[in-house]
């Protein structure tokens, strides 16, 4: 199942698609319910979920503002990392020790290095709420 964090109008959009919360919306408040790709639908749910996805939100903040470029990373069979380069969109494909871009410029090791650091917090967040660990 996918699972993403996208900056989304001045807050973040996060599918988490775990422990029965499928998206986060934040944007000034937390909001959980379900997000269809176009449109994101407020749902309630328990302070047990609330509690957890609190915890969930600070540590994608977190990666978030170590990751200044990244606009987008989205996990399905590969990760797809959309960032600024140069005033443009570029997206990165990543998948096991290999990084490709959409564009044909020159993409610096320090921006790679950056990336794949991104991908390697994401991983961690996202397998932490796999895990069901805190």
């Amino acid at each position: 199942m996918t699972k993403s964090v996208i900056r989304h109008e001045n807050g973040l959009l996060i599918e988490l698609n775990k422990r029965g919360v499928e998206a986060i919306l934040v944007n000034g408040e937390v909001s959980l319910g379900e997000y269809d790709g176009v449109e994101f639908k407020k749902k309630r749910v328990s302070e047990d979920k609330a509690e957890f996805v609190r915890k969930v939100v600070s540590e994608v903040r977190t990666m978030m503002e170590i990751c200044p470029h990244v606009i987008s990373i989205i996990m399905s069979d590969m990760f797809y990392v959309k960032f600024l380069f140069n005033g443009k969109e570029v997206v990165a494909f990543v998948s096991e020790d290999m990084i490709t871009f959409s564009s044909e410029g020159e993409v610096d090791e320090e921006l790679k290095d950056e990336i794949r650091k991104c991908v390697d917090r994401f991983k961690e967040v996202i397998l932490k709420t796999q895990s069901g660990n805190e």
